[in-house]
């Protein structure tokens, strides 16, 4: 499956980790990834702390739609803490 899961956390901070690193990702922050390849928990673990966010399934071809005559060898890069 090459769904790309386009994630916005509007509150929480859940710590992502892919094959290759682990971030954690900020309140009203969004995050680009492949569907079904990251697992996701809220960071400390703790029950209280919810995590609130909404994503967005888009398939390939939107993607290379949107990103249309631009670089997009992010796309294929691995999980980093970039600008």
């Amino acid at each position: 499956n090459d769904t790309a899961c386009l994630t916005y956390i509007n509150d929480g901070s859940p710590k992502i980790t892919s094959p290759v690193d682990q971030v954690t990702v900020d309140s009203h922050h969004t995050v680009l990834a492949k569907c079904g390849k990251y697992v996701t928990r809220v960071k400390g673990g703790e029950e209280s702390k919810k995590l609130k966010g909404i994503v967005f399934h888009l398939n390939p071809a939107i993607i290379k739609e949107a990103f249309k005559g631009m670089n997009t060898d992010f796309l294929h890069a691995g999980l980093s803490n970039g600008p």
